[in-house]
């Protein structure tokens, strides 16, 4: 009878399985540690305050809102009493297109004394589909001691996790004044794994912690 086992030399034939489809291919974006602190936006009060998704890990920055004071706090304008994040897990198919998991939001607040409260939540501006928080832009006003206008820095990510093209949005309703700049971003390749609130009276700054990504 005539051996039908195929030699274990030969190669298998071009329609032969070798694994997995890789049209099926999918990236679960995570990152394995806390991250790199890159430095902070905002003035230099406030205790500062570990804030970041609940899965620190598998959970991404996805959105953010700010809670601005409605009134004039006792620096002579209005000012951002605290911040919000949505947080989602995020993956992203071969073909690019992204998903995300239950977005849940938190948020941190200073105590809202001297004119911080009132205050009112603006809505959030969130990333475009398949990108991530990557670095913020905000402004302390010409005394340094507010903060407000605030732009966030978006990144795509791709099917391996690698870090694609940029985005920036403004926060709407984050206000528009332009003195006192800072700026801080995730190194090349980075992606925002958690931050840190300073606050007091209101939120006097924030800090970016960065990791790179990987799948899972």
């Amino acid at each position: 009878m005539e051996d039908t086992v195929p030699d274990a030399g030969v190669a298998p034939t071009d329609d032969a399985a070798t694994g997995p489809d890789p049209s099926d291919a999918t990236c679960d974006v995570y990152v394995a540690g806390a991250g790199v602190d890159r430095g902070k936006v905002g003035g230099g009060g406030g205790g500062k305050t570990p804030f970041g998704c609940d899965d620190g890990f598998g959970q991404r920055i996805i959105g953010i809102a700010m809670q601005m004071s409605n009134q004039n706090t006792v620096f002579g304008g209005r000012s951002a009493q605290g911040i919000a994040i949505e947080c989602a897990s995020v993956s992203v198919d071969r073909d690019g297109t992204s998903h995300l998991g239950g977005v849940t939001t938190k948020q941190i607040s200073g105590l809202g004394t001297f004119g911080w409260s009132p205050s009112t939540l603006t809505p959030v501006t969130r990333c475009p589909p398949g990108s991530v928080l990557t670095g913020l832009l905000a402004h302390t006003g010409a005394d340094g001691n507010r903060f407000l206008n605030v732009t966030m820095t978006c990144s795509d990510l791709d099917v391996t996790g690698r870090v694609g093209a940029t985005h920036t949005l403004k926060v709407a309703g984050s206000l528009t004044d332009t003195a006192g700049p800072s700026q801080v971003k995730c190194a090349a390749g980075e992606i925002v794994s958690g931050l840190g609130a300073f606050t007091g009276a209101g939120l006097d700054a924030v800090s970016l912690f960065c990791a790179a990504p990987t799948c899972r």
